[in-house]
């Protein structure tokens, strides 16, 4: 059978369509093609800029926490050292420690009480003897200063802080590691994050006559630094938590939890971290 003009000339007709509609579809992937090539040319350099922007803004929020933290964790500190100053150069003191009268300790279990009371900070203000036996102390009760009985004092020679001002000079403060109270050799509960300064006393002669102890409440100062820590990107620490988003991390050195420790959340981190607090410490 043979095909008649007008069935070749629809067969013609069709293929030109088909052809124009594949030009059609080359041109469009064509320009589609150049325009997603000049989208991407502009747009990156942008988003790089952004990206990059975004970055230095995140990092300078994150320093200038860090520097919060820093200068109000070392306005802490100086006024506890003034406050330990103060208590080593009172007169009450100086009288006990040279005359040893019982009229003499009343005065200064006094005034311990009192400095206990008006600062409410200091969870205990103690002597030690040479031997690191507790001869006086005032413990905070209900905010209030709390003479301890002579029966209930206790014998610290072993702890680190009194090892560590036995081997400073007098006129120099030990001051401790924050970690959480002790009493009885027992962890104190509910817990106490203390930091404990520590600094040996001399009579008018020169002579060492012990020490004098005092237990900082730090539960404020974390308080505030968790405060200052929520305007942080994340959540950070060095070593063990003193402070974690988590707070069932906190304190894994005193209660035998070594794996909440920064390293084990952030073990790729933690190497750089640690190096380059092992060259700040010479």
């Amino acid at each position: 059978m043979q095909s008649t003009p007008s069935s070749q000339n629809s067969v013609n007709s069709d293929g030109k369509k088909m052809e124009a509609k594949q030009l059609i579809l080359k041109r469009f992937m064509l320009f589609l093609l150049f325009f997603t090539t000049v989208f991407l040319v502009i747009s990156l350099p942008v988003f790089f800029q952004y990206q990059n922007s975004l970055q230095e803004r995140l990092l300078a929020q994150e320093e200038a926490s860090v520097v919060s933290a820093t200068q109000m964790i070392q306005k802490e500190m100086y006024e506890q050292l003034h406050l330990l100053d103060l208590i080593v150069q009172s007169y009450a003191l100086n009288k006990y420690l040279n005359e040893g009268t019982l009229k003499q300790k009343i005065h200064l279990e006094e005034s311990l009480k009192n400095i206990s009371t008006t600062y409410h900070r200091f969870d205990q203000i103690r002597l030690l003897d040479n031997s690191g036996l507790e001869i006086m102390r005032v413990n905070l009760v209900d905010n209030k200063g709390q003479l301890v009985a002579e029966s209930d004092l206790q014998n610290k020679s072993s702890r680190y802080y009194f090892k560590a001002a036995q081997k400073m000079p007098v006129g120099q403060v030990y001051v401790s590691t924050l970690d959480l109270n002790i009493e009885h050799d027992r962890i104190e509960i509910p817990y106490k994050p203390t930091l404990r300064f520590t600094t040996p006393l001399k009579d008018a002669d020169g002579n060492r006559i012990g020490a004098l102890v005092i237990n900082y409440l730090a539960k404020g100062m974390l308080v505030r630094f968790r405060q200052l820590m929520t305007q942080r990107i994340d959540q950070q620490g060095m070593g063990y938590w003193l402070s974690n988003h988590e707070r069932g991390n906190e304190w894994g050195a005193d209660l035998g939890k070594p794996e909440h420790k920064f390293e084990t959340l952030y073990p790729k981190a933690w190497p750089v971290i640690s190096a380059k607090l092992l060259v700040q410490s010479y």
